[in-house]
């Protein structure tokens, strides 16, 4: 498994369904910038796993999202990852991190989505 960010492109074209690498438009898939060098807790991976299967599981083919899945009824599943993470956080956090390792902890897990205007300028968004 491995842990980063997503970046991705939406063009200002509203019949495109895709989304595209940021870097190159031609490659019509976003791209996933992992985080090195970023010590991540077996049990914190474990938890993941579990977690990203069950999202999966969520909708037919394997297609689910978050969106898809009932977060109600997996709050037991999900309580834990949260508590991992912010623990395994304080853990990184003591250590002498200089300020791009501290931006690869933050950006775990994070979506980085340019979305292009019909008169061709550009938004971000992240979540």
């Amino acid at each position: 498994m491995s842990f980063g960010h997503v970046e991705a492109l939406l063009g200002g074209n509203p019949t495109d369904a895709y989304l595209m690498n940021p870097n190159d438009t031609a490659i019509r898939e976003p791209l996933f910038v992992p985080a090195s060098d970023v010590n991540i807790p077996n049990e914190l991976i474990a938890l993941r796993e579990d977690l990203f299967a069950i999202i999966r599981e969520s909708a037919e083919d394997e297609s689910g999202l978050t969106s898809t899945l009932d977060f109600t009824t997996n709050l037991g599943l999900i309580k834990p990852i949260f508590l991992s993470t912010i623990l395994g956080s304080e853990r990184e956090l003591d250590k002498d991190l200089n300020t791009d390792d501290v931006v690869k902890l933050q950006n775990i897990d994070t979506v980085l989505l340019s979305v292009e205007m019909p008169d061709g300028s550009k938004t971000k968004l992240s979540w």
